[in-house]
């Protein structure tokens, strides 16, 4: 997708600040004034005279280019945001760190924020979960740099083109299946707030309808068998494990029409690599991950992870407090809910929104 790639893209200039394409691709994105033909005549220059892209820009080489003062200065600008942020990842700060940021200061994420369609939300969305997933690899990998990140994802990247006309599993969103068909279909996240998406307390009737009609695309993709999934739990963010409900899509299904298959109600023992599915009964809420499942707390937050900020204590906070998270920057406390270990804070951060986080398991701070 165009965002995940523009995403890359920033973290690609902060390993080689020299990458020629990578810069092409953000240098106006968001946009900075510095228009199509600016750029032409800096590459120009740049092949002509054979000088590094860095040398040019940050140099006096620039003020040869005929460019108005204000183009110079956005570029050396965006080339000093690269670079100090690059020189946090040479130094070994973690990826999510150094992402979290350069997404920030660069205005990507507000230029999401500021997209009000379900489009615009979907695609910033991807870029909390795309932050997830170099959050993760930074919990799995000794070596929790942004180069070994980025060196993950080449390697993914590589084997995802690998022989593409093999029988092989393929791994998609709602929106790419568009046109496809599978002999079986699994979709994952049949959970209401997932399927269908809901941003705060409610969805209007319009989204309902889109996200109703997108699930429709889903599972109309299967020719002989669908299977449709749920959690009992989900982490996201940093946050403690929520429990889920069972998406209102699947109550709408025709009674009779999908058969139920329960998995062992002991934690843990269903087996490797099995998808449970649902059908027109309610479903057993003992299905899907526990707290005790080993595989589910191999992966969840730990305050003691190297490198990750602590939690804060809930008698620290108050309505009005700063705070400032690992993923979401800062933010200020506007609603406490519960008591003790169990508080939930309603955060608005300031490029994030509104989130509500369970304090003890969150990884924030007082400021």
């Amino acid at each position: 997708r165009r965002e995940i790639k523009d995403a890359l893209a920033y973290l690609r200039l902060l390993v080689n600040p020299g990458d020629v394409s990578s810069f092409q691709r953000v240098i106006n994105y968001p946009r900075r004034g510095i228009g199509q033909k600016s750029l032409e005549k800096i590459f120009e220059y740049v092949r002509r005279t054979g000088c590094g892209l860095r040398e040019v820009i940050q140099g006096d080489l620039l003020s040869q280019i005929n460019l108005t003062g204000r183009i110079r200065n956005q570029a050396r600008d965006f080339l000093s945001l690269i670079n100090h942020h690059a020189a946090e990842a040479a130094a070994g700060k973690p990826a999510v760190d150094v992402a979290a940021a350069i997404f920030r200061e660069s205005g990507l994420l507000d230029d999401l924020q500021e997209d009000g369609t379900l489009s615009g939300q979907t695609r910033l969305e991807n870029i909390y979960e795309l932050l997830r997933a170099i959050q993760e690899h930074d919990y799995g990998e000794e070596a929790h740099t942004l180069s070994s990140y980025l060196q993950t994802v080449a390697l993914m990247t590589d084997a995802d083109e690998d022989d593409p006309a093999s029988d092989r599993v393929v791994l998609m969103t709602l929106h790419a299946s568009k046109g496809l068909e599978f002999e079986v279909v699994f979709i994952g996240g049949m959970e209401e707030g997932l399927l269908p998406l809901i941003r705060g307390d409610r969805i209007s009737p319009k989204d309902l309808e889109e996200e109703r009609r997108l699930f429709y695309v889903g599972a109309t993709r299967a020719k002989s068998r669908l299977y449709l999934g749920w959690a009992k739990t989900r982490y996201r963010y940093g946050s403690r494990p929520d429990f889920t409900t069972l998406s209102s899509f699947i109550e709408e299904i025709k009674p009779g029409t999908l058969k139920k298959r329960r998995s062992s109600k002991r934690s843990g023992s269903r087996k490797r690599g099995s998808f449970p599915s649902y059908g027109a009964r309610q479903p057993d809420r003992g299905l899907g991950a526990r707290f005790t499942d080993t595989r589910f707390r191999k992966q969840a937050y730990s305050p003691s992870t190297s490198g990750h900020v602590p939690s804060c204590d809930p008698s620290d906070l108050s309505i009005g407090t700063l705070v400032r998270h690992k993923i979401y920057g800062e933010g200020q406390v506007i609603q406490l809910e519960g008591s003790g270990s169990m508080t939930k804070a309603v955060v608005d951060f300031h490029s994030y929104g509104t989130k509500r986080l369970m304090v003890s398991f969150a990884p924030m701070k007082v400021i």
